[in-house]
């Protein structure tokens, strides 16, 4: 039942981390403008409880285990959290769901999460992929 958290934070950088064995990666409560880069994640990326938007999920590696019951990008429940914020991006990440179906994986697209209960947990935006093929460089 183990959470990775990141809660009412601004400006966290999690980068080339392999992470598995938990419930979620849950960014919340007002958390805004993280980014999270270059991972290998065994779990969902939940956007759990009203986190602040402006967040980047970028070039990550996600491989749900058969035993894990969500999918790659998750808003947490209607019934219990509060909304996704607006304009968190996801990019060139592959994410693979426990069936083997690719989600919100195609690499020129920059998808958002949908900060609405209704639809799909990530919808394409209209937004131009950057000409060096990442939103976040790490010199």
């Amino acid at each position: 039942m183990g959470y990775y958290n990141i809660i009412n934070s601004r400006y966290v950088l999690v980068y080339n981390e392999f992470i598995k064995r938990i419930r979620h990666f849950a960014i919340q409560n007002g958390s805004m403008y993280n980014v999270v880069f270059n991972n290998y994640l065994e779990v969902d990326i939940n956007f759990h409880d009203g986190d602040g938007g402006y967040n980047l999920i970028e070039q990550n590696t996600i491989r749900i285990p058969q035993w894990h019951s969500w999918h790659c990008f998750q808003r947490g429940d209607s019934r219990q959290h509060q909304s996704p914020g607006k304009f968190n991006l996801l990019y060139r990440n592959v994410a693979h769901h426990k069936t083997g179906v690719m989600e919100y994986s195609e690499p020129d697209i920059v998808y958002e999460i949908n900060p609405v209960w209704r639809g799909k947990n990530a919808l394409e935006t209209l937004l131009t992929p950057p000409n060096g093929k990442s939103f976040y460089e790490i010199r």
